[in-house]
């Protein structure tokens, strides 16, 4: 399998190749030659789309990882008549979605980093990072935070945000395993993200303190 989602993050659609592995519970399991379609993991949601088979359009619903071949799987919500091998396929991914998903993806890792600048430390990770429909949060532990230097941070980010900066996300060499990299810092990262901050738009920022924790909300608004 040729992914893609790593060459090339903004393509939208492909004509490739595909086979089904499986087929339960009214779904069918789909594995492409060339692969636009990024595997849930690292907290970002598994792409979703469309495949069209015989001028037929079959809406992919989730991708996730394949546990058994590597690379991933896609999601069809219904069954194929037969399985097949080797058909020739034209693939289309719901592309709001995934950049929503780049965009808030790029964001969790580049508040944190906002939030060790700011506090002059290193900062432990997130214990839990999520991102969702149009919406993402950080989820830390209390004493991981100084609470009074929340609204500087929030006036950092945005700086950051406004001013832009080259997102760089790359395999290290010789491995499979990924980097994120912006503005001098880096985290292990291997989802997907915009090129630049300044492709994320419109961010609405709120905190709350609960069971001592402390969340930080991101909803995208543009």
């Amino acid at each position: 399998m040729k992914e893609i989602y790593y060459e090339d993050k903004y393509a939208k659609e492909i004509e490739t190749t595909a086979c089904v592995t499986a087929q339960d519970e009214g779904r069918a399991h789909l594995k492409f030659k060339e692969n636009i379609f990024y595997p849930q993991g690292g907290g970002q949601k598994g792409d979703r789309g469309k495949v069209i088979l015989n001028e037929k359009a079959y809406n992919i619903v989730n991708t996730v990882k394949d546990p058994q071949l590597g690379g991933s799987l896609s999601i069809v919500d219904e069954k194929f008549s037969k399985e097949f091998d080797s058909v020739k396929v034209k693939c289309f991914l719901d592309w709001p979605f995934r950049y929503a998903q780049m965009q808030l993806h790029t964001v969790v890792h580049a508040h944190h980093c906002v939030i060790e600048e700011v506090m002059g430390t290193k900062v432990a990770p997130p214990k839990v990072s999520s991102i969702e429909d149009r919406f993402a949060f950080n989820k830390y532990a209390v004493e991981s935070f100084d609470y009074e230097k929340l609204g500087r941070i929030n006036e950092e980010f945005r700086n950051w945000l406004k001013a832009g900066a080259q997102v760089r996300t790359y395999a290290e060499e010789g491995t499979n395993f990924r980097w994120w990299e912006c503005a001098g810092h880096k985290i292990p990262c291997g989802g997907l993200h915009v090129d630049n901050l300044n492709e994320v738009g419109g961010i609405d920022i709120t905190f709350s303190n609960k069971k001592g924790d402390i969340t930080v909300k991101f909803v995208l608004t543009t």
